[in-house]
């Protein structure tokens, strides 16, 4: 953010040197100015806005590049972070470039952010079957995974989640370390 403040405001002052330099009335410049920064302004309101959710976005810190962010309804890896706008690269190998006026707009889910992500799966049992039994199997299950080392704490849990059509369905939980869509 301070590479960004710095480098505007040496460019408006190198823009002021010029313009000193080609006329010799400075009220002439001042007045010149404040009309072609009303003009400006109305004309980039668009632009304007962005840059300024981008100081936004850039103090706040609602992701960082290598984050895994959901924002709206567009998610991936942020790739880029600019004044004017955020990159992701989504898992269909898309790159989006999203304005920050939508993002400061949107509902930005940042799934990296505290180390880990709790995962769900459902599994239906059967109505005949005993629940108890297939909710303990299912949480042995989860326990004893080996594919990918999952978290002990908090410790993975089944619990009932809905009556289905044909099963009762339970919710297994349980938490992964280094959050990312491959690993999830």
């Amino acid at each position: 953010a301070a590479h960004h403040v710095v480098q505007l405001t040496v460019f408006a002052m190198a823009i002021a040197v010029v313009l000193s330099l080609l006329t010799s009335n400075p009220e002439n410049l001042l007045f010149g100015a404040g009309a072609a920064g009303l003009v400006i302004g109305f004309a980039a309101r668009q632009t304007l806005g962005s840059v300024l959710a981008g100081f936004v976005l850039l103090f706040s810190r609602p992701f960082e590049v290598g984050d895994w962010a959901v924002v709206d309804e567009r998610e991936g890896v942020v790739t880029d972070i600019t004044l004017f706008n955020t990159e992701l690269r989504t898992y269909d190998g898309e790159h989006a470039v999203i304005p920050h006026d939508e993002v400061a707009n949107s509902q930005v889910v940042n799934r990296s952010r505290s180390g880990r992500l709790r995962c769900s799966l459902d599994v239906g049992v059967d109505y005949e079957a005993d629940v108890g039994r297939a909710a303990e199997t299912a949480e042995t299950a989860i326990v004893g995974c080996s594919v990918d080392p999952l978290l002990s704490e908090p410790s993975p849990a089944v619990v009932g989640k809905q009556f289905g059509d044909s099963a009762v369905v339970l919710e297994c939980r349980f938490w992964i370390y280094d959050p990312s869509a491959p690993r999830m």
